[in-house]
């Protein structure tokens, strides 16, 4: 049986005396619990209520089940006090009061959770003494960030802040910034001049976003950073913004995973729900398509193009373009497979995925040329979006691609 100590429970409720209602939880689970509060008559509270005849207030037995639902909701989450939210009573709903609570009562608490919504909770909860019941409601609490700015975090007086962004301790936000909603950056980043994040972002310790661009081309331009909207940029990760002799912006769109210790070089075009696993390098100029997943410790050259549904093994070195729809492994690369699973989980048809792997056989296996091809196939193949996204991208490669 689960149980919590006043000092486990202290790690979780930011209360302290005298407002810390709960001496003791005895059972849990994420859904339910039982907590105990012992009433004693040295208690603060009956000072006043009443010195003649006192009786254990009814609106603190209230606060006792709330906070007993507060814990509830803190292990489901995995929230401690040190965190930076507190939780608010935010409504109660068929409160009734059976009996008197006084000074040597062991009052029994239990507590379950009839909704959720977002940050909102619905719970019913029961006070019982020797299994009579002194009260039992129905609680509406939620909770807000006490702090969204940590007092050790610098952040320059013209960074511009959405709503809910929380800045993480020894955080550093240069000047020239903005930050999008709801978008969390974690304790030690830094978000160098010139970058915009937008919303929803987490970026984790020790990143550090917009830095100068590692070329011999660079003399101190400002040029840019912008990330979109829903990434999730790992810890040591570093992404430089563009230069004057590209786009002078480097962009990593939207819903992006990029895994520790990555680095994403000036002028990069990031599409959307790209995953970058732990170790991969970009060098500049390079453009990545959506959905393209680079394994472990790939390395991409200068300027190459990474089509979109793309996968690469681990520690593969890319010098060419990757076609779209494509797996490549080794070192020197080769193109193995379409990339079949991620095109299913894609919902990308059968009859496309059918048509790629026949265009894939006779390109990259049967080495024909583009010509060769169109004059084989037939029309339903030919026009097939995704054929012909994958027979424009190697028309237009001016690398060459893996084969």
């Amino acid at each position: 049986m689960p149980s919590l100590n006043i000092n486990q429970i202290r790690e979780i409720l930011p209360h302290r005396y005298p407002m810390l209602m709960i001496d003791r939880v005895v059972d849990y689970s994420d859904k339910w619990l039982v907590a105990v509060k012992a009433i004693s008559v040295n208690d603060p509270v009956f000072q006043g209520h009443f010195p003649h005849w006192p009786i254990y207030p009814g609106v603190l037995i209230l606060e006792s089940m709330v906070q007993a639902s507060a814990i509830m909701a803190s292990l489901s989450l995995g929230a401690k006090a040190e965190d930076s939210r507190i939780y608010l009573f935010a409504g109660i709903d068929k409160a009734r009061f059976k009996r008197q609570v006084l000074p040597g009562d062991y009052v029994k608490i239990e507590t379950h959770t009839l909704r959720r919504m977002r940050n909102v909770w619905r719970t019913a909860a029961k006070a019982t003494v020797e299994d009579e019941v002194v009260c039992n409601s129905e609680l509406l609490f939620t909770f807000q960030e006490l702090w969204m700015i940590h007092p050790t975090a610098i952040v320059a007086e013209d960074v511009v802040l959405g709503e809910n962004v929380r800045i993480d301790a020894y955080a550093v936000v240069q000047s020239q910034v903005k930050i999008g909603s709801n978008t969390r950056i974690g304790s030690h980043a830094v978000i160098c001049s010139h970058t915009s994040v937008g919303c929803n972002n987490h970026v984790h310790e020790f990143a550090v976003l917009g830095g100068d661009p590692q070329s011999i081309h660079y003399r101190g331009e400002a040029t840019k950073l912008r990330v979109g909207n829903h990434n999730t940029i790992r810890e040591f990760v570093t992404i430089s913004r563009g230069t004057v002799i590209d786009a002078q912006t480097t962009r990593i769109a939207d819903h992006n995973m990029i895994m520790a210790y990555s680095h994403v070089a000036h002028d990069c075009q990031i599409g959307s729900h790209c995953v970058f696993a732990n170790g991969t390098n970009l060098a500049g100029h390079v453009t990545v398509g959506d959905y393209a997943f680079l394994g472990g410790f790939t390395l991409v050259h200068q300027n190459c193009r990474i089509g979109a549904h793309c996968m690469t093994g681990i520690s593969t070195i890319i010098r060419q373009d990757v076609s779209p729809y494509v797996t490549v492994n080794g070192n020197p690369p080769s193109a193995i497979c379409v990339n079949s699973r991620g095109l299913v989980r894609r919902d990308i048809s059968q009859k496309s995925i059918h048509h790629l792997k026949k265009v894939f056989k006779l390109y990259f296996r049967e080495k024909m040329t583009l010509g060769q091809i169109d004059a084989k196939i037939d029309d339903n193949v030919k026009h097939d979006y995704y054929v012909s996204d994958l027979i424009q991208f190697i028309y237009s490669s001016s690398r060459g691609v893996i084969r």
